[in-house]
């Protein structure tokens, strides 16, 4: 299936946002090395996830299935959402974002939520892979690239969109990392990330 979704992406029969991050790391999970080029090709980065960071979703994971769920408030995480990700994942034009919508996450489980929460870095879709931006200034610009002309160049950054002429850029290049913070949820104690987890549930 894998192959055939990949082949029907780079022959444009269907749109490549058919391929979500959810199908992403399940292909890359399927260790073919020939499947991962394609995917890397078409979709965007795809990691290795450490050791540490596979047993820390695990217990996450655990004690959420274990948790009371009645006795944890989803509109309490609703009120940590809009703290701590709403600013990057707005329910806007995709050019006024530089984190995916969210709508429908719940559907595809509270394993998949907290990877990604855990591990920001391992999947990141070539339309979320900020750009650093060099100036012959020296200043250092980092966002999503929303609009290319041959004059300038559009970004959007975590609170403003910039843009740059090119003739003041002296180069761009592919950040290594998300714009997603890793160690989100240790600004949570053990309640509220339950609390922000189903409310991510039933989105």
């Amino acid at each position: 299936w894998a192959q055939q979704l990949l082949g029907a992406i780079e022959a444009e029969s269907i749109g490549k946002g058919k391929l979500t991050a959810f199908y992403a790391r399940q292909m890359s999970n399927l260790g073919d090395e020939d499947i991962t080029e394609k995917l890397t090709k078409i979709w965007g980065k795809i990691g290795e996830t450490s050791a540490e960071t596979k047993a820390a979703i695990e217990n996450l994971v655990a004690t959420y299935n274990q948790a009371p769920l009645w006795a944890f408030s989803a509109s309490a995480g609703e009120a940590h959402f809009k703290t701590l990700c709403a600013s990057c994942h707005v329910e806007s034009d995709l050019s006024q974002r530089i984190g995916p919508k969210l709508e429908g996450t719940g559907s595809k489980g509270i394993d998949y939520i907290i990877e990604n929460i855990l591990d920001p870095n391992a999947v990141v879709g070539k339309d979320f892979q900020a750009r650093q931006i060099l100036t012959i200034d020296g200043l250092i610009v980092t966002g999503v690239i929303i609009q290319e002309t041959d004059s300038a160049v559009t970004v959007r950054t975590a609170n403003a969109t910039q843009t740059i002429a090119r003739d003041d850029i002296e180069k761009i290049v592919i950040s290594k990392t998300s714009f997603m913070p890793q160690g989100l949820l240790s600004t949570l104690n053990d309640q509220q990330q339950i609390e922000l987890l189903k409310y991510l549930m039933i989105k």
